[in-house]
């Protein structure tokens, strides 16, 4: 951060350490991620709490609305105020920041994403063309769906290993133009 901040460098060379600064954040995040499925698959989260399902999600709406402003996107949010989950509430909450990242995104400037929640299942919905290719990779370790470079391909997988811990199911659909994550917290027909 000191060298990009440095006038006396030469474009070239602000370009070149501009390049290893992302790299670095880049492997940072990699790293971060990677220790988080780690600790996961290990159950080293304890704490549960119950967690109310609208106010966690209104947060991390909150939190990330300069990116879905930037974007021009708009969120429409059924919540029904109250219900609750019981599980760790930091892992809670990066489930519902990872479903949102990914809808923002995977969302075309000004598009509609859409948060529900109805007795037993969140869903998450955004615009999209098509079906995903290879839905059933979607939540595997570094699988990425078109070219964005942003993602690492980890977040749909830690959604799935939080799901897992806790005994709930990660589902991809695509319906009606509409790309559907959903997370089923008890068994629910398909």
């Amino acid at each position: 951060e000191y060298l990009i901040e440095d006038e006396s460098l030469t474009e070239g060379q602000s370009e070149q350490i501009l390049s290893i600064y992302q790299a670095a954040n880049r492997l940072s995040r990699l790293n971060q991620g990677l220790l988080l499925l780690a600790k996961i698959e290990n159950r080293q989260f304890t704490g549960l709490e119950a967690i109310s399902i609208d106010a966690v999600i209104r947060e991390q709406v909150q939190l990330l609305a300069e990116l879905t402003e930037l974007k021009g996107l708009q969120l429409q949010l059924e919540l029904a105020n109250g219900p609750k989950v019981t599980a760790s509430r930091p892992l809670f909450e990066t489930l519902v920041k990872n479903l949102l990242e990914n809808a923002i995104r995977y969302s075309r400037p000004g598009d509609m994403i859409s948060i529900s929640y109805t007795p037993g299942r969140l869903l998450f919905r955004n615009p999209g063309l098509q079906r995903l290719e290879d839905p059933e990779r979607l939540f595997q370790r570094f699988q990425k769906q078109g070219h964005e470079q942003s993602s690492l391909g980890l977040g749909l997988a830690i959604v799935k290993e939080i799901c897992g811990a806790y005994g709930w199911a990660a589902v991809y659909s695509f319906r009606e133009g509409q790309h559907e994550f959903e997370v089923r917290f008890s068994p629910l027909e398909p």
